[in-house]
């Protein structure tokens, strides 16, 4: 029986050796997901950090471009309005031409400096029949080919 002890005994210690050598690397496998796990942390804090910069910035440019568009918005009315201003305008003076045009061949009338017997014939080859509008998103006369022709 003292071999058998001996054995039984033996076998023992070798699986306490065993299980000793299953804790160590077991504590060991442990240790190094726990290192890993930090260092993984660490890099996501930063990123973490970086996205919060990069938000910061996105933020800035937002309002940026949000300021601009709202100056862009301001200065796109005053050019429309001012564009309408010079379309008046520039009506009014067409109109004040043709005023004085006819207040002109009047004057002439009166004071005979038309020859009635001279005919000038005029052949137009190139004006304008129309123009897009940017209001009407189609296109207009510009004017009746053959009462205004370019000049």
């Amino acid at each position: 029986m003292d071999e058998e002890t001996t054995y039984w005994l033996s076998y023992s210690d070798m699986m306490a050796g065993l299980l000793l050598c299953f804790v160590l690397i077991i504590s060991f496998t442990l240790l190094q997901a726990k290192v890993q796990f930090d260092l993984d942390e660490a890099k996501l804090i930063g990123k973490e950090n970086e996205l919060i910069i990069q938000s910061d910035a996105l933020e800035k440019e937002r309002q940026t471009i949000a300021s601009q568009q709202m100056l862009l918005d301001q200065q796109t009315l005053t050019m429309s309005q001012q564009q309408k201003t010079l379309e008046e305008q520039e009506e009014e003076l067409i109109r004040q031409q043709s005023a004085i045009k006819m207040q002109s061949d009047e004057i002439a009338k009166q004071q005979n400096l038309f020859d009635k017997s001279d005919f000038r014939f005029v052949w137009i080859t190139d004006f304008p029949l129309l123009e897009y509008s940017e209001e009407e998103g189609r296109y207009k006369a510009m004017h009746h080919p053959f009462t205004m022709p370019m000049e």
